[in-house]
Protein backbone atom coordinates (compact mmCIF):
# COMPACT_ATOMS: atom_id res chain seq x y z
CA UNK A 1 0.00 0.00 0.00
CA UNK A 2 1.62 3.57 -0.86
CA UNK A 3 1.51 6.34 1.05
CA UNK A 4 -0.98 8.17 -0.97
CA UNK A 5 -3.63 4.83 -0.26
CA UNK A 6 -2.97 5.02 3.58
CA UNK A 7 -3.53 8.42 3.06
CA UNK A 8 -6.64 7.91 1.42
CA UNK A 9 -7.97 5.38 3.97
CA UNK A 10 -6.63 6.37 6.82
CA UNK A 11 -10.43 7.15 8.77
CA UNK A 12 -8.74 8.66 12.24
CA UNK A 13 -6.67 11.52 10.62
CA UNK A 14 -7.63 14.81 12.83
CA UNK A 15 -8.74 18.01 11.60
CA UNK A 16 -4.88 19.30 13.26
CA UNK A 17 -2.80 16.45 10.99
CA UNK A 18 -4.63 17.97 8.02
CA UNK A 19 -3.74 21.51 8.90
CA UNK A 20 -0.74 20.74 9.31
CA UNK A 21 -0.38 19.16 5.97
CA UNK A 22 -1.90 22.11 4.11
CA UNK A 23 0.60 24.37 6.02
CA UNK A 24 3.76 22.61 5.28
CA UNK A 25 2.76 21.99 1.06
CA UNK A 26 1.71 25.77 1.10
CA UNK A 27 4.76 27.01 3.14
CA UNK A 28 7.11 24.81 0.92
CA UNK A 29 4.79 25.18 -2.65
CA UNK A 30 5.83 29.24 -1.39
CA UNK A 31 9.37 28.23 -1.16
CA UNK A 32 9.53 26.91 -4.58
CA UNK A 33 7.79 30.09 -6.45
CA UNK A 34 10.35 32.10 -4.34
CA UNK A 35 13.52 29.98 -5.26
CA UNK A 36 12.63 30.11 -8.94
CA UNK A 37 12.23 33.43 -9.11
CA UNK A 38 15.30 34.24 -7.34
CA UNK A 39 17.19 32.13 -9.78
CA UNK A 40 15.45 33.06 -13.02
CA UNK A 41 16.31 36.51 -12.23
CA UNK A 42 20.14 35.64 -11.68
CA UNK A 43 20.42 33.77 -14.79
CA UNK A 44 19.02 37.01 -16.44
CA UNK A 45 15.60 34.38 -18.42
CA UNK A 46 13.32 37.54 -17.94
CA UNK A 47 13.21 37.92 -21.43
CA UNK A 48 9.45 37.90 -22.07
CA UNK A 49 8.60 38.02 -18.41
CA UNK A 50 6.60 35.07 -18.43
CA UNK A 51 8.60 32.45 -16.56
CA UNK A 52 7.83 34.63 -13.19
CA UNK A 53 4.37 35.67 -14.07
CA UNK A 54 2.82 31.89 -15.27
CA UNK A 55 3.92 30.17 -12.26
CA UNK A 56 1.56 29.32 -9.26
CA UNK A 57 0.46 26.98 -7.06
CA UNK A 58 -2.88 25.93 -5.35
CA UNK A 59 -3.88 23.36 -2.58
CA UNK A 60 -6.34 20.50 -3.62
CA UNK A 61 -9.27 20.58 -1.61
CA UNK A 62 -11.37 22.99 1.13
CA UNK A 63 -10.19 23.81 4.59
CA UNK A 64 -12.27 20.85 5.63
CA UNK A 65 -11.90 18.37 2.77
CA UNK A 66 -8.51 18.41 2.40
CA UNK A 67 -7.13 16.16 -0.23
CA UNK A 68 -3.08 16.46 0.33
CA UNK A 69 -2.28 17.56 -2.66
CA UNK A 70 -0.53 20.87 -3.71
CA UNK A 71 -0.77 21.32 -8.18
CA UNK A 72 2.64 24.10 -8.99
CA UNK A 73 1.30 25.30 -12.68
CA UNK A 74 4.44 26.53 -14.74
CA UNK A 75 5.47 27.10 -18.30
CA UNK A 76 6.03 23.80 -20.12
CA UNK A 77 9.45 25.07 -21.36
CA UNK A 78 10.67 25.82 -17.68
CA UNK A 79 11.85 21.99 -17.27
CA UNK A 80 14.45 22.02 -20.16
CA UNK A 81 16.35 24.88 -18.69
CA UNK A 82 17.90 22.26 -16.30
CA UNK A 83 19.04 20.28 -19.79
CA UNK A 84 22.46 21.08 -21.27
CA UNK A 85 22.16 22.28 -24.13
CA UNK A 86 24.82 20.86 -27.18
CA UNK A 87 26.67 23.92 -29.17
CA UNK A 88 28.59 23.32 -31.82
CA UNK A 89 32.06 25.08 -32.37
CA UNK A 90 33.93 25.29 -35.40
CA UNK A 91 36.87 22.89 -33.25
CA UNK A 92 34.13 20.33 -32.06
CA UNK A 93 31.71 20.16 -29.84
CA UNK A 94 30.71 22.07 -26.44
CA UNK A 95 28.01 21.69 -23.94
CA UNK A 96 25.99 24.43 -23.36
CA UNK A 97 25.38 26.07 -20.04
CA UNK A 98 22.10 24.43 -17.97
CA UNK A 99 20.14 26.59 -15.57
CA UNK A 100 19.16 24.72 -12.70
CA UNK A 101 15.56 26.07 -11.87
CA UNK A 102 13.71 23.39 -12.13
CA UNK A 103 14.77 19.68 -11.27
CA UNK A 104 17.06 20.61 -8.32
CA UNK A 105 14.42 23.19 -6.53
CA UNK A 106 11.73 20.91 -6.95
CA UNK A 107 13.64 17.71 -5.91
CA UNK A 108 15.29 19.73 -3.16
CA UNK A 109 12.04 21.14 -1.80
CA UNK A 110 10.99 17.47 -1.95
CA UNK A 111 12.99 16.31 0.14
CA UNK A 112 12.52 19.18 3.18
CA UNK A 113 8.37 17.61 2.65
CA UNK A 114 9.32 14.49 3.15
CA UNK A 115 10.76 15.20 6.34
CA UNK A 116 8.51 17.55 7.82
CA UNK A 117 5.92 15.48 7.41
CA UNK A 118 7.46 12.38 8.59
CA UNK A 119 8.70 13.93 11.66
CA UNK A 120 7.82 17.48 12.39
CA UNK A 121 4.47 16.59 13.85
CA UNK A 122 5.32 17.15 17.02
CA UNK A 123 3.28 17.46 20.40
CA UNK A 124 4.58 21.45 20.55
CA UNK A 125 3.09 21.61 17.06
CA UNK A 126 -0.20 20.19 17.65
CA UNK A 127 -0.36 22.19 20.97
CA UNK A 128 0.29 25.65 18.37
CA UNK A 129 -1.90 24.20 15.62
CA UNK A 130 -4.95 24.25 17.94
CA UNK A 131 -4.10 27.49 19.55
CA UNK A 132 -4.61 28.62 15.92
CA UNK A 133 -7.69 27.27 15.28
CA UNK A 134 -9.40 27.62 18.89
CA UNK A 135 -9.63 24.07 19.56
CA UNK A 136 -9.10 22.11 23.10
CA UNK A 137 -7.60 18.91 22.55
CA UNK A 138 -7.03 16.56 25.45
CA UNK A 139 -3.44 15.20 26.35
Amino acid sequence: MTARERFETRGDQSLLEKKYIAKVLSEEAEAIEEDQTRLIQRFYLIQSGDMETKRSHALSGQSDNYSGQVALSFLRYLRFHDMKKPKTTGSGRRRGKAYPIYNRIIFGHLNEISKKLSFGFTEEVRQQLAAELNIEISA
